[in-house]
């Protein structure tokens, strides 16, 4: 299974259950803009809300879509593509740790 990155997708839709994300990744080639959707499964709920940005990693899967007319009236069949286990880039952040938890090795006795 391949690995993909997205970068600066925007969440356009969040399921209701709160485990499955839409978002859209916005690119340019050759001076065309093009707008990519993927679909992000999360194994636990991830706090995210339509409109927000994210960077995110996992595993691409596809399947072939539902076949659609387009404005000229030519059926189209399109690619649907999911990221299982994805991994929101700076998600979660590493906890500060306590000051006083650090161990300290000083031998002197403190009186």
């Amino acid at each position: 299974m391949a690995i993909v990155k997205i970068k600066d997708a925007t969440v356009t839709r969040v399921n209701s259950k709160g485990y499955g994300v839409k978002v859209t990744e916005s690119n340019e080639s050759n001076g065309k803009r093009y707008k990519t959707q993927y679909t992000l499964w999360f194994k636990e709920p991830h706090g995210l809300s339509e409109g927000d940005v994210v960077s995110v990693d996992g595993f691409l899967g596809a399947k072939v879509g539902e076949p659609w007319e387009d404005r000229d009236g030519n059926q189209r069949v399109s690619v649907e593509l999911s990221v299982n286990n994805p991994k929101l880039d700076g998600y979660p952040k590493a906890p500060v740790e306590e000051q006083w938890a650090a161990p300290t090795n000083n031998d002197e006795t403190p009186f």
